[in-house]
């Protein structure tokens, strides 16, 4: 109960524990986010909707997209 309330105030939900074993199964140990996947050869955009805990309504969308531009070669 009292890590429940923690992570209540703390504004997170889900303890990160969780989400990196979550992660480290599907990515397995030797690979790492930051690897080139088939989803960035298709140039795959991904938009997350995050909720935070507050009093006001709050939207943020996280991406990682800069443009679309020819990749060097060489």
């Amino acid at each position: 109960f009292i890590k429940l309330l923690i992570l209540y105030f703390a504004n997170r939900l889900y303890a990160p524990k969780n989400i990196k074993a979550a992660l480290k199964q599907v990515f397995r140990n030797d690979k790492s986010i930051l690897d080139v996947s088939h989803a960035t050869t298709t140039g795959t955009r991904v938009r997350l909707s995050i909720a935070t805990v507050s009093s006001t309504l709050s939207c943020y969308i996280f991406i990682n997209y800069n443009s679309v531009r020819e990749r060097v070669k060489g």
